[in-house]
């Protein structure tokens, strides 16, 4: 499984929807998490990931298109805004109950983290 919301969504959500994925996966499932490693602005962009392959991870930009009405904002499509960036020890604790944490940092100042159910 492949997640990268924890970024975007709102901080009273982060830590009830890990816990949604750690039930969610079975033991010894695995998920793959981006976080921001730096402030990249509110513009920072937002993908949704699709693991391909052993070595393949495809990338998608993920943009909203008006509100639920179907009205299109005033400046046409507006991207997901970076709400926060997580420190090392802060995604720790978003994964302690969690059996495996690893953490890569990718060249683009992305933090990857792998994580065991």
């Amino acid at each position: 499984f492949c997640w990268n919301l924890a970024d975007y969504i709102d901080e009273s959500l982060v830590k009830p929807v890990v816990g949604r994925l750690w039930s969610s996966l079975k033991p010894g499932g695995m998920l793959l998490a981006f976080f921001h490693t730096r402030d990249a602005g509110a513009d920072a962009p937002c993908y949704r990931y699709h693991i391909m392959g052993n070595e393949t991870l495809e990338m998608h930009p993920i943009v909203t298109h008006g509100d639920s009405r179907g009205r299109a904002p005033a400046a046409g499509n507006v991207h997901f805004r970076l709400q926060r960036v997580f420190n090392n020890r802060h995604i720790e604790n978003l994964f302690h109950d969690f059996s495996s944490i690893k953490f890569f940092l990718a060249r683009d100042n992305v933090r990857e983290v792998l994580v065991v159910r």
